[in-house]
């Protein structure tokens, strides 16, 4: 088991959470956000146009998205045929990512980071709105 309070500093420590979407040769992986523990009220698509609430996992961004900006972008993770999680905003309010970390304590500093883009170039097209909420369990 992972150890997430051996001390009282966290810098420097090792990673204890990392979420990566796999990688593979196909360009829209078949795999499903369960496998990444978690959740999302976006649908999936597995081939390409990923529309609006929905959302891929794909190792290269083509012009399926109607004038990208990142036409041909890749995974920054570096892992060959890594696979990113692609998004298109919903015009209704939606939660595209929700995740559980547990046993972390209270008092420490703990670092987080998150990789966003905005793909599309066109005017009209709905902007990036996205919020980070960290909440405590329920008693």
């Amino acid at each position: 088991s992972v150890e997430l309070c051996p001390d009282n500093e966290t810098r420097g420590k090792k990673l204890h959470l990392l979420v990566t979407f796999g990688n593979g040769s196909s360009q829209y992986s078949q795999v499903t956000p369960d496998r990444f523990n978690f959740s999302t009220s976006y649908t999936q698509q597995f081939q390409p146009i990923t529309y609006d609430g929905s959302f891929s996992f794909i190792n290269r961004i083509n012009d399926d998205t109607k004038g990208a900006w990142h036409t041909d972008a890749t995974d920054h993770t570096g892992d060959p045929g890594g696979y990113m999680f692609l998004v298109n905003a919903d015009p209704r309010p939606g939660q595209f990512y929700n995740s559980t970390v547990n046993n972390l304590c209270i008092g420490l500093r703990y670092e987080f980071s998150a990789y966003l883009a905005n793909i599309v170039r066109p005017l009209g097209t709905i902007k990036p709105n996205v919020r980070f909420e960290i909440r405590s369990p329920p008693p």
